[in-house]
């Protein structure tokens, strides 16, 4: 049998927990890795996207976020 358990923090988070910090999210055109980009640019990280595709295919999602947020920078990487 599987039990599957969520962490509830018990203290808020610091809004800008991570500011200062840098990340390399990899997979991060579509998905839980976009997810991931858009959760540590709101903490305040500066944010480099990798993925294997070209700029110009990602998804509306992705393409709006890197014209729209300071901080996030896109490379394609194989």
């Amino acid at each position: 049998m599987l039990v599957f358990r969520t962490f509830i923090p018990t203290t808020p988070m610091p809004e800008r927990m991570l500011e200062g910090k840098k990340a390399v999210i990899t997979g991060s055109s579509q998905g839980i890795g976009l997810g991931v980009v858009e959760a540590y640019l709101n903490h305040g990280a500066t944010v480099v996207m990798t993925s294997e595709r070209d700029r110009g295919t990602l998804s509306a999602e992705a393409a709006g976020l890197l014209l729209s947020r300071a901080g996030v920078h896109y490379v394609q990487a194989d």
